[in-house]
């Protein structure tokens, strides 16, 4: 049996996307702030090239890219996908049993790389943190919400999915869709800072 016969293709592509308005409202804000983090590494790039300072442009990309990747994933939901392929794979190989031990594994590790890594931008931007602290607050919304919906921790993924706030606007609509505009108010006001040459 091939890998590929194990993919629950018609379970994953009924189920997928959140194809409501503000499901849409959110992808599109993925990809608009995309472009503003893309923008925003672009002019960093072409004054640090003029001014001889450290490549921090680089965190513009990553973030473009991030948001890209999340965007995409916004409507396809591919942890959908990866998470029913890991547990046709568990059932598989008798692990099943064992699954909350490995999210909790996941889970941990997860949350220790991103905390690793919050440290080392930190670190790297440490003369320079003040032009990017709101970028990274946005970034820290967003990595939460995405742990918290990995883990599933049932009081705080009920509140996060079903807490109604206004009208429509659930709970998990208005932390994803704030670290998103965060980080693109992270970009605006870079595109606007001005720079001494």
């Amino acid at each position: 049996m091939t890998i590929f016969e194990t993919l629950p293709y018609g379970n994953w592509y009924q189920h997928m996307g959140d194809p409501t308005v503000t499901g849409w409202t959110i992808t599109i804000a993925y990809f608009l702030v995309t472009f503003m983090c893309w923008r925003a590494g672009l002019k960093e790039k072409t004054i640090n090239i003029n001014i001889q300072k450290p490549e921090r442009h680089v965190l513009w990309f990553g973030l473009s890219i991030l948001l890209l990747v999340l965007g995409i994933n916004k409507q396809l939901d591919l942890q959908n996908l990866l998470t029913a392929l890991g547990r046709e794979i568990a059932q598989a190989n008798g692990l099943y049993e064992s699954r909350r031990e490995i999210q909790l594994v996941f889970i941990i590790l997860f949350t220790l790389f991103y905390f690793s890594l919050l440290i080392a931008l930190s670190w790297w931007l440490r003369d320079c943190w003040r032009r990017y602290w709101i970028a990274l607050l946005g970034l820290s919304l967003l990595v939460s919400f995405v742990l918290i919906r990995a883990a599933s921790f049932q009081h705080v993924d009920y509140l996060i999915s079903k807490w109604s706030i206004i009208g429509p606007f659930r709970m998990k609509y208005i932390v994803e869709l704030g670290g998103i505009l965060i980080v693109g108010l992270g970009a605006v006001q870079s595109l606007y800072r001005t720079y001494k040459v």
